[in-house]
């Protein structure tokens, strides 16, 4: 829209991504308006994140998402958006159908690009990214200091030069899966997050309570304009039910309905946050909405290429069976004569990854959802001191082993009364 001046009302976020080389989290409050802040080596950056949810779309539910998907499916192709394009949210839902909507990009369409991925050419200057017809992303970003991982491309990238590289990655289509490969010398994936453009302490208030979607629905997860997606997979239900002391997970990929029953592990995970934004807003979650604020964690961490192996192994397991039992406030601990609060959290989560056979490297054998999300969360250098997991105590035994041991029992008595 253009005043009578002739300036613009507003600049697109895409626009503004290309002049703009820092990554912006600070949100504005309810009174702030943002405003472009002209720095040499910064470029032009907005001094603030709008938080826009929901644009347009106020009475979301998730019956609105059936009815999105189900217009973009029945939409000729003169409604398909032009290459390159980023539909626009309208109503509850968008402008145009993306045209990797229109792909039927399949999870072996996504397995192909992942290994062909770290063999895309360098994108020229001026050149962005684009979903191809091989539901690849057309170029890879360059190759700068922020996004080479070191020892020769084998590495792992130092976190603050992670989370300035993956800032110049696009963003993620509707519904793409990024792709991450431990081979590529990169440190970043395919395509960013949503969600990962924004500090944890901006989005929790998003994703600590979603609804799960549902098939009909399931086509468009995230609108434009908002800071995280609006509903999350269902965990997977096993065929025949698992024990008390089980979990249900996919074996496979999430979409191919394989699963099996896995031994549940119990363990306490302590964290020392620094940023005082984010412990604030974590001491107020209740234990249900503290996993999916533990898996933002581990969703960010994964998407560094030299994770690719153990998260492909791990992160799938630890989205289907995260549980939190208890979720002590705060406990206070002196460190160097300065009083720091430590966040402890009982959870439950798988005992092993998706791979089982005895074929498998050790890498993946020993490296369990524990140690993922330990490592997830210790990775996080500008939120989090320190973290660490311990089992937790006094684990009840399985039915089957009471069940031994009663026997046991009643066996020897009867040897004795008989003796």
């Amino acid at each position: 829209m253009c005043h009578v001046d002739n300036c613009p009302s507003c600049l697109p976020n895409s626009f503004l991504n290309t002049l703009c080389k820092k990554r912006v989290e600070k949100v504005c409050n309810a009174t702030e308006l943002p405003k472009l802040v002209r720095k040499e080596t910064e470029g032009v950056c907005p001094s603030c994140i709008k938080e826009i949810r929901n644009t347009g779309c106020r009475d979301f539910s998730m019956s609105s998402l059936k009815d999105c998907q189900k217009s973009l499916q029945n939409s000729d192709t003169m409604n398909v958006c032009a290459e390159g394009e980023r539909p626009r949210g309208e109503g509850c839902c968008l402008s145009c159908v993306p045209v990797h909507l229109t792909q039927n990009c399949s999870y072996e369409a996504v397995s192909k690009c992942k290994r062909m991925f770290k063999d895309k050419p360098e994108c020229t200057d001026g050149e962005s990214p684009v979903i191809s017809a091989d539901c690849c992303r057309s170029c890879q970003i360059k190759q700068d200091t922020d996004n080479s991982r070191p020892d020769g491309g084998n590495g792992k990238c130092e976190f603050k030069k992670f989370r300035k590289a993956i800032q110049k990655v696009p963003e993620c289509a509707i519904n793409e899966i990024a792709v991450t490969d431990g081979n590529n010398a990169r440190c970043t994936p395919s395509c960013r997050r949503t969600e990962s453009h924004y500090a944890i302490k901006d989005v929790i208030n998003c994703i600590k309570s979603r609804p799960e979607c549902t098939p009909e629905g399931d086509k468009v997860r995230i609108l434009p304009g908002d800071l995280c997606h609006r509903c999350v997979k269902p965990r997977p239900k096993c065929r025949l039910s698992c024990d008390a002391l089980s979990v249900c997970i996919n074996e496979d990929n999430e979409d191919s309905n394989v699963t099996r029953c896995e031994r549940k592990k119990a363990f306490t995970l302590s964290m020392r946050i620094v940023n005082s934004g984010l412990l604030a807003k974590m001491k107020m979650l209740t234990k249900e909405e503290v996993v999916p604020v533990l898996m933002e964690f581990a969703e960010r961490f994964c998407e560094r290429n030299s994770q690719a192996a153990v998260c492909d192994n791990n992160l799938g397991p630890l989205r289907d069976s995260l549980r939190c039992v208890s979720k002590t406030t705060s406990q206070a601990v002196m460190r160097k004569g300065k009083e720091d609060d430590e966040l402890l959290v009982d959870l439950e989560a798988s005992s092993r990854g998706k791979r089982r056979q005895s074929g498998t490297r050790l890498l993946l054998e020993d490296y369990s959802p524990q140690d993922l999300l330990q490592n997830a969360v210790m990775d996080n250098t500008d939120d989090v001191g320190s973290a660490s997991t311990m089992p937790t105590e006094d684990q009840p035994k399985s039915a089957s082993f009471r069940i031994s041991v009663s026997a046991l029992v009643v066996a020897l008595v009867s040897m004795m009364v008989f003796q």
